[in-house]
């Protein structure tokens, strides 16, 4: 019987941006942890987030450009 290796890295993409709406403050944003390294499938400079225009806070960035682990 073959044991699977336990993955030890976590990945998360982290990106930064101004709003079109509010004060115009930088914001930063963090994607939901990712369990492989995600540099070989972002092939454009900006990946979309979503935000609540009334609580910033409230955001989500959108990973489903990249491919999905089986199981």
């Amino acid at each position: 019987m073959k044991t699977l290796d336990i993955l030890k890295y976590v990945f998360t993409l982290v990106g930064a941006g101004m709003l079109l709406f509010g004060s115009g403050d930088l914001h930063v944003f963090r994607s939901d942890n990712l369990w492989f390294d995600p540099s070989n499938h972002i092939e454009r400079g900006t990946v979309p987030v979503l935000v609540g225009e009334s609580n910033l806070n409230r955001y989500w960035v959108d990973t489903s450009f990249m491919p999905k682990l089986a199981g």
